[in-house]
């Protein structure tokens, strides 16, 4: 048997493609953890209908709209999800009452907070006004469900 320092003939082809499976394996363990990885767009509230008593939230990938029965209101921009399946998004609400609005900040709408979080096809959704903190309200909405809804008169 021929030895150089220890190593054999026999053992050289293994030296010299064990850094070669290395780098392979490396590679492999890489292509699958970016396959797993977003795309880079940021995971959002599913599209579409939610309903629940006393509210209506229609989601579109731009934002969304809520009607409540004596009130509505908008998310401008798209309602990101963060890891927990938790979300906050800024946007307006209208309080409606019978007759014609006569409080300008009333017709424009005033700065709301909806926070909440999604599981699977439930939603919770709590509404605030941001100026005051008040809680207007706490729902729980089903996607695909749709809401009988009475309308302030």
């Amino acid at each position: 048997m021929d030895r150089t320092k220890g190593i054999t003939v026999s053992s050289w082809p293994v030296l010299f493609l064990l850094p070669l499976l290395i780098v392979s394996i490396h590679g492999a363990a890489e292509a699958r953890a970016t396959a797993g990885a977003e795309t880079g767009r940021p995971k959002q509230v599913p599209a579409g209908t939610w309903g629940g008593k006393g509210v209506l939230l229609d989601v579109r990938e731009d934002g969304a709209r809520i009607e409540l029965v004596c009130a509505h209101g908008t998310i401008d921009g798209p309602i990101k999800l963060e890891k927990d399946e938790s979300f906050h998004a800024r946007g307006l609400y209208l309080q409606e009452h019978p007759g014609p609005q006569w409080m300008e900040e009333e017709a424009e709408g005033r700065p709301a907070i909806y926070a909440g979080g999604v599981q699977g096809k439930e939603m919770t959704l709590t509404l605030r006004l941001e100026d005051t903190q008040e809680e207007v309200g706490t729902f729980t909405l089903v996607l695909g469900r749709s809401s009988r809804l009475t309308k302030c008169r």
